[in-house]
């Protein structure tokens, strides 16, 4: 988890010393729903995304607040970072409508009733996406976006069915400043 947690600021501070010339670039807060068959979680985390023209790539960390009642008893909760690209199709001072793909990693422990530790879970969920990102006062943002994405199971050794795997649809709002 350290290293995922290095990895992403190392990928974050070159993104920013790429794109810190002359461009913009913002940083806020995020939330997310992911829903599935049988399946719910919500998303809290920190984003940063870089333009350049029409194009921007993004970096997150999130906390995953669980997927209770996906298991009788049972708790999920975890970190998990994202990275990814989208495309503007306006280059409007007040908003972009927009689309993009997100590739997310999310690292869950799964806990029992009581709160002893199960397992550890590692789910690989590719994502595509739109919205349209509001500009307020040329430095404020809110950005509502939804998506599709599907969850893939990285760890070899389960053998069982989980209901984090499969299709989801996944709705959210990032809100920050622009710089």
């Amino acid at each position: 988890m350290k290293r995922s947690i290095t990895l992403c600021c190392l990928i974050f501070m070159v993104n920013s010393a790429c794109f810190s010339q002359g461009n913009i670039w913002d940083v806020g807060a995020e939330y997310q729903y992911n829903s599935g068959k049988g399946y719910q979680e919500h998303k809290l985390g920190a984003r940063y995304d870089g333009f350049q023209a029409n194009n921007s790539w993004n970096l997150g960390i999130t906390y995953d607040f669980g997927c209770r009642g996906s298991r009788s008893g049972e708790q999920e909760s975890g970190y998990g970072f994202s990275a990814g690209y989208r495309y503007s199709f306006q280059n409007n001072a007040n908003g972009n409508f927009f689309g993009g793909v997100r590739l997310n990693f999310e690292f869950d422990k799964r806990k029992d009733a009581k709160g002893k530790t199960l397992v550890n879970e590692a789910l690989f969920v590719p994502q595509l996406e739109t919205g349209y990102q509001f500009i307020f006062n040329t430095h404020g943002f809110a950005t509502p976006a939804i998506g599709y994405g599907y969850g893939i199971d990285l760890n070899k050794n389960t053998k069982e069915e989980k209901k984090e795997t499969g299709s989801r649809f996944i709705s959210g709002i990032s809100m920050g400043y622009r710089f």
